[in-house]
């Protein structure tokens, strides 16, 4: 190709498209005839006569900027303006041209989204040429920053306030349409071990990666969008049942268990996925995200590469979680939680030579016992650390009392959580409360798993 034709292909190129929304035919003709000495034959230009037709264009074609006349026919271009800009894929500049110079409407077209005001009877080539430069570059400011706002810097993929909103519209169109949608929340298994072995760049990468595996997975009309460090949210709509949602579900799974080769490296990732269905009536926004997350924890609980659907039990399990923790703060706040002594024996005389502190919860009507949920949810809350202080103190305590009634232990036993054991205060706990009551530590014996220890060997 010629340098004169290469020219001619990058001024086209450079030459905005235009679309022009006018209901009056001479107006229309007068802009047109300024527009076509602007640009020359490098124009390219869309027109539209009515409402209806100019809404149809911004939703099927792309523009740089729309023109668009204040009266068309029964309705406005005002009105027209606050529609596109709606619309998720229209980013022409819009600019109202009307037949007199109103300060009101001026201000009502900025509001409305406008990038510029212009007045028909007053307007020069000049003017025009200079409203269209201005206006383009200020919607392309304002779409950079829009971007920022909304998407994902690393990923791309919609951020949590954009995800919040489109999350909003499914649920608004699943109720008008009566069509059935998805949310399955993703998860990625132990994405911070990749960030301790690999480096936070490396993470990045299979960050981005994974991404675009799970954007491979949905179709058009479905989003996808990343929650918080490895997590992501998939919003799958006009589904016919939940196989549909399964089979998204097993894409997804079989996607991200692939290896990610990054450089020399093979990183194998897992993932799992909780997901709850919407239809029409059934429920809110909220209660969906709620209900997703709570199959997403069990989803987890599972194993890794599993996904799980909510039901009406999981929403049972969960009441019942809520209303243990709750009786666990209290038991905490009221100290209803009791240490009990099992003696350790000397097989030889059958001497005490010491003894091991078991925890028990003192129940109203019932005997002191230690429900194993109870601890769970003490774990998964962290609130075992708390409980796990107590304990450290109140041993301390009893030893104290022991020996001023001549019994001297020789040692007594204290199961440590690993959240406690984690938590590295331990030795500072032990010093104050064994000088607090003025007793031996050597006396002190804690017990903890196997795992904690592996876990720990090189520390």
């Amino acid at each position: 190709m010629s340098m004169r034709g290469r020219s001619k292909l990058d001024a086209k190129r450079l030459t905005p498209r235009v679309l022009l929304v006018e209901h009056d035919d001479a107006d229309c003709a007068a802009t047109s005839d300024y527009l076509a000495d602007i640009y020359g034959d490098n124009l390219r230009l869309s027109r539209a006569a009515t409402w209806k037709e100019g809404m149809a264009e911004l939703q099927a074609n792309s523009h740089d900027v729309a023109l668009i006349g204040y009266r068309l026919g029964v309705r406005t271009g005002l009105e027209l303006i606050v529609k596109a800009s709606e619309l998720r894929n229209c980013d022409a500049a819009m600019i109202l041209m009307t037949g007199q110079d109103d300060a009101e409407v001026d201000l009502q077209a900025m509001e409305a989204g406008a990038m510029d005001y212009l007045v028909k009877g007053n307007l020069s080539k000049d003017q025009l040429a200079r409203s269209i430069r201005y206006s383009i570059k200020q919607r392309r400011v304002q779409s950079r920053l829009s971007r920022l706002a909304e998407y994902d810097t690393l990923t791309s993929l919609a951020n949590r306030a954009l995800f919040d909103r489109l999350l909003a519209d499914a649920v608004a169109q699943c109720q008008r349409t009566d069509k059935p949608f998805a949310l399955l929340l993703v998860d990625i298994h132990e994405f911070k071990a990749v960030n301790d072995t690999y480096g936070h760049a490396v993470g990045d990468r299979v960050l981005i990666q994974s991404a675009r595996r799970l954007t491979r997975c949905v179709r058009e009309t479905d989003f996808v969008a990343r929650l918080s460090g490895d997590e992501f949210a998939v919003v799958a709509t006009n589904l016919e049942s939940d196989t549909s949602a399964t089979a998204i579900a097993r894409k997804i799974i079989h996607e991200m268990s692939a290896p990610i080769k990054i450089g020399d490296d093979e990183i194998t990732i897992a993932c799992s996925l909780g997901i709850d269905t919407m239809t029409s009536g059934q429920h809110d926004q909220e209660q969906l995200l709620k209900n997703a997350d709570l199959a997403l924890h069990q989803a987890k609980k599972t194993g890794r590469l599993s996904f799980r659907f909510y039901d009406d039990a999981l929403d049972a399990r969960e009441r019942q979680r809520k209303a243990l923790e709750a009786e666990l703060r209290a038991a905490i706040a009221e100290e209803r939680f009791q240490l009990y002594y099992q003696p350790k024996l000397r097989a030889s005389d059958h001497h005490c030579i010491g003894c091991e502190a078991l925890l028990r919860l003192q129940r109203p009507g019932q005997a002191p016992s230690l429900p194993v949920d109870l601890i769970d949810i003490a774990e998964t809350t962290g609130l075992i650390a708390e409980l796990g202080d107590w304990i450290v103190r109140d041993v301390c305590r009893q030893i104290a009392v022991w020996n001023g009634e001549g019994f001297h232990p020789s040692s007594v036993a204290i199961n440590i959580s690993p959240i406690q054991f984690r938590k590295g205060d331990l030795v500072a706990l032990v010093r104050s409360a064994t000088e607090e009551f003025s007793i031996d530590p050597a006396v002190l014996e804690f017990e903890i798993t196997e795992g904690l220890v592996i876990e720990n060997a090189e520390n």
